[in-house]
């Protein structure tokens, strides 16, 4: 397993990503609806993987929901750096995460590719992402 560091502009949201697949091969996908469009935002999973996140300021976090309200997507409040979506609760949280907010995202040769998940029937989409997700997922409130 090989762990990769990364968080918000400001450092209110740091984390470590370990995951055992190499950056080349990594999945690594531009969703196309427009929240995700307008942020630019690329993500990667690997259902083996962990994400630990942590929170300096809890207050200083915002999540947001729109569609079929499944996923919440974790935003820095502070500098508005969107880092991850989550789905699932406390217990089972799974997640995808945007590798724009990886520390040496230069240094990685990360292939991109379109996914558009228009139409997708909410009970596929839900299995897609517990198949496919981080499954391994935390978060420390430093200051909640």
């Amino acid at each position: 397993m090989s762990c990769y560091a990364g968080g918000c502009h400001c450092g209110n949201v740091r984390y470590q990503y370990e995951t055992a697949v190499l950056p080349e091969q990594w999945s690594v996908r531009r969703c196309t609806c427009t929240f995700c469009l307008r942020l630019a935002a690329r993500y990667t999973s690997a259902a083996d993987a962990q994400l630990a996140l942590t929170v300096l300021y809890a207050s200083m976090v915002q999540r947001y929901e729109f569609g079929t309200k499944t996923a919440e997507f974790l935003r820095c409040a502070r500098c508005g750096v969107m880092i991850a979506a989550l789905s699932g609760n406390d217990s089972a949280r799974i997640a995808v995460l945007n590798v724009n907010t990886l520390d040496d995202i230069e240094s990685l040769a990360l292939q991109t590719a379109p996914a558009d998940f228009d139409g997708e029937v909410l009970d596929d989409r839900l299995a897609r992402r517990q198949a496919n997700w981080i499954q391994g997922v935390t978060i420390d409130y430093v200051n909640a």
